[in-house]
């Protein structure tokens, strides 16, 4: 499953509806995972911007938070590739 329609899911972490501090929380996740995932470098660096900007609205603690959910949304999502797809020698992918 692709990163970014595995944090576009219904289940998001924090739920969009409510607070804006939950929304804040959810959009960072998004950008923190887009970042990591976008397919250049000119668009990893907006995701980054646009995190930067939305962490200065949140706690310490909340953007460690947010941080965390995104690593393990991410590792979720690098076991269920391997689990369906074999790594060939020239890192190309097979499915399983």
């Amino acid at each position: 499953m692709n990163p970014q329609k595995t944090f576009l899911r219904s289940d998001d972490p924090y739920p969009t509806v409510g607070s804006v501090a939950d929304q804040n929380k959810t959009y960072l996740v998004r950008a923190l995972i887009l970042a990591v995932t976008a397919p250049s470098q000119k668009l990893a660096d907006e995701c980054v911007e646009i995190a930067e900007l939305l962490s200065t609205r949140l706690t310490k603690q909340e953007v460690e938070d947010c941080k965390q959910v995104a690593e393990e949304m991410l590792e979720e999502n690098r076991q269920e590739t391997e689990s369906k797809y074999a790594v060939n020698g020239d890192e190309t992918f097979e499915e399983i």
